[in-house]
């Protein structure tokens, strides 16, 4: 009879020391090089006073690395087919609560998912009322009578008419009291769309 041979290995040969030193090397010089494309390509501001606090100190940022985030998510994402990733994160405290929150989507989740739900939040947001609503509610929570009794809004019907497209979308919940708020996974979330849409 003939013997039969079993089948070759199609794990690759363990790597040694050094081979293993030098893939790592490899690899933090492709993230090296494409922190400098995005360095490169990042705006650069010169002679800009920087931002004043509430309070007028001023904010310097002393950092060794600027782009620091960046570079985490350069990091995280270091793979052949890599696309980059979008991410923000919060560590919000008010006077009711305190929320810390972190979001990470690849490119390609936004490029593979239909938009129709965003859109529709994002559209919940679209009144001035209501974001003075949403201003308000980030201090404290709020009955729809104490809404209209601060003059945030003109009558408690307009009130419920605002608050109830805020909850139907998500952002905010009413409280077995009465009280809206901002749902906590929503806070950090909000004032990183204000802050997209500053003046960049």
């Amino acid at each position: 009879m003939d013997s039969i041979e079993p089948p070759a290995s199609t794990q690759p040969p363990p790597q040694t020391p050094s081979q293993r030193e030098q893939e790592l090397e490899r690899r933090l010089a492709t993230i090296e090089a494409r922190l400098a494309a995005l360095e490169e390509h990042a705006p650069k501001e010169t002679a800009v006073t920087p931002p004043t606090t509430p309070t007028g100190t001023k904010q310097v940022d002393d950092s060794a690395d600027t782009y620091w985030a960046l570079t985490e998510l350069s990091l995280q994402n270091n793979t052949a087919d890599n696309t980059g990733a979008v991410m923000f994160a919060g560590h919000v405290t008010t006077s009711e609560q305190e929320a810390m929150y972190q979001w990470t989507r690849p490119t390609d989740f936004f490029l593979a998912t239909s938009w129709d739900d965003p859109m529709t939040r994002l559209t919940a947001l679209a009144h001035p009322v209501r974001g003075t609503i949403l201003r308000t509610l980030l201090d404290a929570p709020a009955t729809a009578a104490q809404l209209a009794e601060n003059n945030v809004v003109t009558s408690t019907g307009t009130a419920y008419h605002h608050l109830n497209a805020l909850m139907a979308a998500g952002w905010i919940s009413k409280k077995p009291t009465g009280e809206f708020s901002i749902r906590i996974s929503r806070i950090v979330p909000l004032l990183t769309i204000l802050a997209c849409c500053e003046d960049h």
